[in-house]
């Protein structure tokens, strides 16, 4: 019963612990594509350099390749969603100028944000002034 116990909690500190190592995507720096090959050299937050392909995890994240062009990594990071359901949101990696630079992250929306409707009275406005 004991050693249960400390197994439970041996279990425990190690699945938090990877919770609070999470890498975020703002970490990474993409230093070369290759879209013919379908690989991508990145610098992960640690330093090392790593080869990642079509299909492949980001290493600490939950972000998978999904496409690699010439100016930009394109993955699926998952988020959580509706009443703790996990959803999936595509993000841009793009390519770094300098090899000490961080690669610019940016997260597309499934919905296009609102547009909006000019006024009456702001149009009238501007037909006065002529």
């Amino acid at each position: 019963m004991i050693s249960l116990l400390k197994y439970g909690l041996l279990f425990s500190l190690l699945f938090t612990g990877s919770q609070l190592t999470a890498t975020e995507l703002n970490e990474f720096s993409v230093l070369m594509l290759g879209p013919l090959d379908g690989k991508a050299v990145v610098k992960l937050p640690d330093g090392k350099m790593k080869v990642i392909g079509m299909s492949e995890t980001l290493p600490g994240t939950q972000a998978v390749v999904k496409q690699i062009l010439s100016d930009r990594l394109v993955v699926e990071d998952r988020v959580s969603g509706d009443a703790d359901t996990p959803a999936t949101q595509t993000v841009w990696l793009y390519k770094v100028a300098n090899p000490g630079e961080k690669s610019r992250v940016q997260r597309l929306q499934r919905t296009p944000p609102p547009q909006e409707i000019p006024s009456i009275t702001a149009a009238m406005e501007l037909n006065k002034d002529k």
